[in-house]
């Protein structure tokens, strides 16, 4: 089990609450820090089970992956709606064109006549002193910026990398059932956070989603190399329970 440099200590006790969880729940396989396989981020925690349908002949059952959010501010930077940003996007493409069309007619010379075709030629429209149009441009890239890395939760439901998602909180981080992200679980811390140690109830249970067995397998591998990098390195903090994510 490792721990992110600069975590705060709320996150960290959620994250550990998340793994004990993950163990009361049957999950013989748990750890922190996991890299999701087939997709391009990290889990606070994840969890497989380890099913014996037939003595000697175990198998990977259900994976599950835990995202902690200790403010609600960090909670709605991920949660925002993927589909209603996209909508939001094209509307201010549409915009773009039709002021650097604006533009284009009333000013010729932002043109460079450099190609034979006018319709080829390269577009300058960005250099004029427009404050609506720069407006209009500034808006776009900071959408664009968000919806390559703000969407955490719907892309990982798309993604499918593993049989569950959940969201892991403290109270008051979630308000309302409905600002939960689409297929995810809740599980809520609770007491307050200033505990080292609390106790997680599920508050909403989440869909399951259907994945290759090779995800699972490629999960499991990544728990257990996990677990034996920092085994084997040392002078790295473990927590005093560092048990609870070794098969039981």
């Amino acid at each position: 089990m490792s721990s992110s440099r600069g975590e705060s200590a709320a996150h960290r006790a959620l994250k550990l609450a998340a793994c004990r969880w993950a163990r009361e729940q049957g999950y013989r396989a748990v750890g922190m820090e996991i890299r999701i396989p087939t997709s391009p981020y990290r889990a606070d925690a994840a969890a497989c089970r380890l099913d014996r349908p037939r003595p000697g002949e175990p198998e990977i059952g259900a994976s599950a992956v835990f995202e902690c959010k200790q403010s609600r501010a960090d909670f709605l930077k991920d949660a925002a709606a993927e589909q209603e940003g996209w909508i939001r996007l094209k509307q201010l493409k549409q915009r773009r064109n039709r002021l650097e069309d604006l533009l284009l007619g009333h000013y010729p010379d932002l043109r460079q006549g450099g190609t034979l075709f006018p319709e080829f030629d390269a577009d300058r429209s960005s250099s004029i002193r427009h404050l609506g149009y720069q407006k209009t441009v500034r808006d776009l890239l900071r959408l664009e910026k968000a919806l390559a890395g703000r969407t955490k939760f719907h892309r990982l439901i798309r993604y499918a990398p593993v049989n569950l998602l959940y969201l892991v909180t403290w109270p008051g981080v979630v308000r309302r059932d409905s600002e939960l992200p689409s297929g995810w679980g809740h599980l809520e811390a609770e007491i307050a956070p200033d505990d080292e140690s609390p106790t997680l109830k599920l508050v909403r249970p989440p869909y399951w989603i259907e994945t290759p067995p090779a995800r699972g397998l490629e999960l499991l591998y990544r728990i257990a190399s996990s677990a034996m990098r920092y085994q084997l390195s040392p002078g790295l903090a473990r927590p005093a329970n560092s048990g609870e994510t070794q098969d039981g």
